[in-house]
């Protein structure tokens, strides 16, 4: 069975299966592992071979939009850090003339 579960840069979840797709916001992803996870569990493992690719594909998406934001937010933390030190820097300028 061929799966894809993608990012869109606008924050969409899309997975497509070969006879299905499903789109979805990406703050709802915890909660299609979730239902993924419990339909891949049921009678005791009997359906793991047709949820568990599921499964797997959108956790290595929750991954990969972890370190998106992981990345996003120490690109952010340094622009401030440089915003701070200008303006220091723009200070102590003004202190000394």
């Amino acid at each position: 069975m061929s799966l894809k579960a993608r990012i869109s840069a606008g924050g969409t979840i899309r997975l497509e299966g070969q006879r299905w797709d499903e789109s979805f916001p990406a703050a709802s992803l915890p909660d299609r592992i979730a239902l993924y996870v419990s339909l891949r569990d049921r009678q005791k493992g009997r359906y793991a071979a047709i949820y568990g690719p599921t499964v797997a594909q959108l956790v290595a998406v929750q991954a990969l939009v972890l370190v998106e934001t992981k990345a996003a937010e120490a690109a952010e933390a340094t622009t401030r850090a440089e915003r701070k030190t200008a303006m220091i820097a723009r200070m102590r300028g003004k202190a000394d003339a």
